[in-house]
């Protein structure tokens, strides 16, 4: 006993080291939790934060998907509309064409009748000139 009655402040004091290690690490060991816990709770609003401009995105992406609907409609309306004037000038053109060949062979008929009309003419005023002037003839 007596042996271990000297080992006893050696022992004590091997005891308060590790008491006193034990209770620093323990107080790091707590430091370390705080400063987890609180780049825990700052990764938490980040990730708020993002699920929050996340939704804010999404609901742009939705607003712009309309909107491209809306104008894809628009767009196809405006092309039928289109379509719709160009079949409609194509008639016109049609329809003038067809008055326009009308109007040739019209003006072609009224050509050949001035032509006859003018050579009827021609022949009654030589008739006419001819009566005026009988002597002529005889010369």
């Amino acid at each position: 006993m007596a042996e271990s009655n000297v080992d006893l402040p050696n022992r004590v004091s091997s005891l308060e080291r590790i008491a006193e290690t034990s209770l620093l690490a323990i107080r790091e060991l707590g430091i370390n939790q705080r400063e987890f816990a609180l780049n825990l709770r700052e990764l938490a609003a980040q990730q708020r934060q993002t699920q929050e401009e996340l939704r804010e995105l999404a609901a742009q992406q939705r607003q712009t998907q309309e909107e491209l609907r809306e104008l894809a409609a628009q767009q196809h309306k405006m092309q039928e509309e289109l379509t719709a004037s160009v079949q409609d000038l194509l008639g016109m053109m049609d329809e003038q064409r067809t008055g326009m060949e009308v109007f040739r062979s019209d003006m072609t008929t009224m050509q050949s009748e001035i032509r006859g009309l003018q050579h009827e003419n021609r022949q009654i005023l030589d008739v006419l000139l001819n009566r005026q002037n009988p002597g002529e003839e005889a010369n």
